[in-house]
């Protein structure tokens, strides 16, 4: 019987594992020479063409199976390729993620400009490790920041490959390769992940290659490149946020199931997991070392009170833990609804939902049960679901399931339910699963073309790449903050900080130094408030820490101060906004101030305390501000 399989089981696992070795190389170069140096520049280049080698090779094995199987090969193929040439579409108008804008190009964009990686003491989620920041420092480096969709758009084409290659090899099947493909392709939530930045792609790819060599190791044509593959897979997943330390852990440990349903010695067994954990460990051991050295805490922000906080007093991160009780409030139900939480994610899912999983899925998952019934048979169906299970479990314990936290799992979802298609196929005639397989296909891709069509259209796609709407009037339809943004970076002398309070997250268009704690926090002025007793003082106190100017939301401050505020502290923050602060720009909802060291005089303060001078007008405003480093000095 011909292998479908053959020319690509090993090139493209191969490629793109090699792909994140090199990526993982450029952190420790950044660190100690610089991201302009030969070296990291001739790295983050062999990445860059690995990764397309790999995404190449994917497409390749799609053409391959197209060839072999009944359809017409240009069915499945122009089908492809219509999804590649929308989501590549969607990618090309401006980054309005405030999740990527305060967190994945940020900190890409502040090691570009330092030419090296920098601590960033504000940023807590800058401390875990990140595997794509490198790539992304590289992109931003070289102006082509544009491009970071499309960036990821390689890795899912990648992991498109790599589920077909897996289901294929399962069942060698080509129909059911194609399906795989098509459906890992087609599905909504991954249209919009290859149309973003982020690392979520990223993550789903190494941990379908990292459990399909397991697979391999474990069967009877395993090889030693299968150990090398899985240890290096499961070293990148790991170094791909604190997620992928999870993935590392719950999915080795379970390699003992893997080997007990496969039949394999128990001395084989625990050398592959002492394997697996000594040759992944240098993969995201620099990472670990880098926060021992930054804070004595190699997962910091993480059991920050059993090692010490010694990060900034002002501490931005995107995400935050939560026990699964505090969970339940934001999916508006109980307990039962908690066990639910799976199905409710792939019926009800909406993009950007704070009461809903915040992405839409695809009843077509439910097939992924399908495969239970073979639990018996197969070898690697165990290790899959007990691996699906204990993460998700783990996972929904410590915070709410949402995208960045699920991602790892997308890819061992879809060949779970590739195979369920391919097993719904097999209670019919061969006939008729034809069929059922050209059913199938055509019912996903026209969901997930009008799952892409209605994004294109939130989006304003076709207007803006139409020249309708320039790229700055785009940005303030969908960024409140971005005329305040344009201001700062245009009439704001480079030092000193700007504090934003309650602004939401878009500091990658911030041109100058940021400090923030993000939309929904004040810790930081809270903590300055109850230790400085005055206005003065707090007006002091900021400036001795060289903050120079704050923006920020006037309704939402207002209204979320009066509530976390003692009496008290809130007079001396009406007080300080009265005395000490000078509005230099104001709209509707934001303002804009100079923090002044020395009240102002009686005859030049407002009547109302929360009153604001006029508008400063744009043309001179350069020149107003020059001489203001030395503020409160």
């Amino acid at each position: 019987m011909l292998d479908l399989t053959k020319g690509f089981k090993r090139p493209l696992p191969v490629l793109a594992t090699a792909s994140g070795l090199a990526l993982s190389a450029l952190f420790p170069i950044g660190i100690r020479q610089s991201i302009s140096s030969s070296a990291f520049q001739a790295l983050w280049m062999l990445h860059l063409v690995m990764l397309c080698g790999a995404a190449l090779t994917s497409l390749l094995f799609l053409l391959h199976l197209a060839l072999n199987s009944r359809w017409l090969a240009i069915l499945p193929l122009g089908i492809a390729a219509l999804f590649i040439v929308l989501i590549a579409t969607i990618g090309f108008v401006p980054i309005v993620n405030t999740y990527a804008l305060g967190s994945d190009l940020f900190v890409a964009k502040e090691w570009a400009l330092a030419d090296r990686v920098i601590e960033l003491k504000w940023h807590l989620s800058s401390y875990a490790p990140q595997l794509l920041y490198p790539a992304l420092a590289g992109m931003i480096f070289h102006d082509l920041a544009e491009l970071i969709p499309a960036y990821n758009l390689f890795y899912l084409i990648t992991l498109c490959g790599c589920v077909a290659l897996f289901v294929c090899a399962r069942n060698n099947d080509a129909e059911a390769g194609v399906i795989a493909f098509i459906l890992t392709l087609s599905l909504p939530i991954n249209i919009r992940l290859g149309a973003s930045p982020g690392s979520e792609l990223a993550a789903a790819l190494f941990c379908v290659i990292a459990c399909a060599a397991a697979v391999q190791w474990f069967s009877p044509k395993g090889s030693w490149l299968d150990l090398l593959l899985m240890a290096g897979a499961f070293g990148l997943s790991a170094s791909i946020g604190y997620r992928g330390l999870l993935v590392l852990l719950l999915c080795g440990v379970l390699l003992l199931v893997l080997a007990g349903s496969s039949r394999a010695s128990l001395a084989k067994a625990l050398g592959t997991v002492c394997a697996c954990a000594i040759l992944s460990f240098p993969i995201y051991a620099p990472w670990l070392i880098r926060n021992i050295f930054w804070t004595n805490n190699p997962i910091y922000p993480i059991l920050k009170r059993w090692f010490g906080a010694v990060g900034g007093l002002v501490a931005f991160s995107p995400q935050t833990l939560r026990p699964l009780p505090d969970q339940l409030i934001q999916y508006s139900g109980d307990w039962i609804d908690a066990v639910a939480i799976p199905w409710r994610m792939i019926l009800s899912g909406r993009d950007g939902s704070l009461t809903h999983f915040d992405g839409v899925l695809s009843p077509i998952l439910f097939l992924s049960l399908f495969p239970l019934a073979l639990l018996r048979k197969e070898a690697w169906l165990p290790y899959f679901y007990l691996c699906l299970g204990s993460y998700f479990f783990c996972a929904a314990c410590l915070s709410a399931p949402t995208i960045p936290l699920m991602a790892p799992i997308f890819g061992l979802v879809l060949i779970l339910c590739a195979c369920g298609v391919n097993l719904l196929g097999d209670l019919f005639s061969e006939r008729h699963r034809f069929l059922l397989y050209t059913g199938i296909i055509g019912i996903q891709s026209v969901f997930g073309l009008l799952y892409g069509y209605d994004l294109a259209k939130r989006r304003d796609v076709l207007p803006y790449l139409s020249g309708q709407v320039s790229a700055n009037e785009y940005l303030e339809s969908r960024i409140p903050e971005y005329a305040l943004i344009r201001t700062v970076n245009k009439d704001l002398p480079p030092t000193p900080l700007l504090y934003l309070l309650f602004i939401d997250s878009s500091f990658y268009y911030y041109n100058r130094p940021i400090i923030s704690e993000g939309p929904n926090r004040s810790d930081f002025l809270r903590m300055l408030l109850s230790s400085s007793g005055s206005a003065r003082l707090l007006a002091k106190e900021l400036v001795n820490r060289n903050i120079g100017f704050i923006a920020w939301d006037q309704a939402l401050s207002d209204e979320q101060l009066k509530h976390t505020l003692t009496p008290q502290e809130f007079t001396i923050w009406n007080r300080f906004q009265a005395n000490h602060l000078k509005v230099v720009w104001q709209s509707e909802r934001f303002r804009l101030a100079q923090i002044l060291h020395r009240a102002r005089r009686a005859k030049q303060r407002p009547e109302n305390p929360t009153e604001a001078p006029p508008e400063l007008k744009s043309q001179g405003n350069q020149a107003k501000f020059q001489g203001l480093v030395t503020v409160g000095k």
